[in-house]
């Protein structure tokens, strides 16, 4: 094999050596399904012509028929990668074309249509390799994996938290030991069918990852919500509503203001709930520092008949 876990395939690269036979990546629409031989024409031998020039071997006759050019330009690709030109010979009888067309005679080219792999998007990441140096194969046999597009990351998150995120929220991650911190965005949430307590998102970078990058670790962190500035908030235990639905706190007793033992009643306005915290509204806020109630010990002198219990902080 050519090839190893996280390198980029591009155009013309050598991927694989098969009974003798080398085996390189082209980008293209389908598999080739035919052996090309000189005078040969259709949209396979276009697909060639334009594989081989992304690889940098672009024949000089470009277009939907195999020539003298196209040959030229696969022995230079042999060549450059150590493999005879002899792999494109062959005792079949066909045409003798000169560089016009017109031909008489004989030639051997044939084009194996097992010399290329094609791909349809290069350059594409390697993400597994199946097969080592004298393995027996036949046609069912894998190879190699590629990542055919982008790269993205899946992550694991618990199914609660999973219900914050939603597709499109903005992403901060690491890759593997790397320290730089990189930014992409939710694509998609769905939860794990082996494990309901688990969720996994998947996360498409704003910037395109190196292959090496394919199966390392990854760490990420999803904002769910963001704010302009300092928002004040208080445990969402703490906020109460009345019969008309008017949210407010309870704000603790102060110590040292004569015999005064009633929780204030302070109306305020949620903004957002982000994990188990009320974001409030500034203007309605009790002053920073303030403790509230944020539960309840049973029926008591408080509003609405509600006695305070444990304190919390805005």
């Amino acid at each position: 094999m050519g090839i190893k876990r996280g390198q980029s395939v591009q155009p013309g690269m050598f991927l694989a050596e098969v009974s003798g036979q080398p085996v390189f990546a082209l980008p293209g629409a389908f598999p080739f399904y035919r052996d090309l031989t000189m005078g040969d024409r259709g949209e396979d031998v276009d697909q060639l012509h334009k594989g081989l020039k992304a690889a940098g071997y672009a024949p000089e006759q470009m277009g939907e028929e195999i020539t003298p050019s196209t040959q030229r330009a696969l022995e230079r690709l042999l060549t450059d990668r150590g493999y005879s030109t002899d792999l494109l010979q062959s005792t079949a009888r066909v045409g003798d074309y000169d560089e016009t067309g017109a031909g008489d005679g004989e030639s051997g080219l044939v084009i194996p249509r097992g010399l290329f792999v094609v791909l349809g998007d290069l350059p594409a990441a390697v993400v597994d390799v199946s097969s080592k140096v004298g393995d027996s194969l036949d046609e069912t046999s894998t190879l190699f994996t590629v990542a055919d597009g982008t790269l993205v990351l899946s992550a694991s998150i618990a199914t609660v938290q999973a219900a914050d995120v939603t597709p499109h929220q903005a992403v901060t991650f690491t890759v593997g030991d790397h320290d730089e911190e990189l930014t992409g965005t939710v694509s998609g949430v769905e939860p794990d069918p082996d494990n309901p307590d688990l969720s996994t998102i998947t996360i498409t970078p704003d910037a395109p990852l190196p292959a090496e990058s394919v199966g390392t670790d990854a760490r990420a962190a999803v904002v769910t919500a963001s704010s302009d500035g300092p928002v004040l908030f208080v445990p969402i235990s703490a906020v109460r509503s009345d019969s008309t639905d008017a949210a407010y706190v309870l704000l603790a007793p102060r110590e040292g203001i004569g015999d005064e033992t009633t929780p204030e009643r302070h109306a305020v306005t949620v903004v957002e709930v982000i994990d188990g915290a009320a974001v409030l509204e500034e203007s309605t806020a009790p002053a920073e520092g303030t403790e509230v109630i944020v539960s309840q010990t049973g029926e008591g002198s408080g509003p609405e008949g509600q006695d305070p219990g444990g304190d919390g902080e805005s």
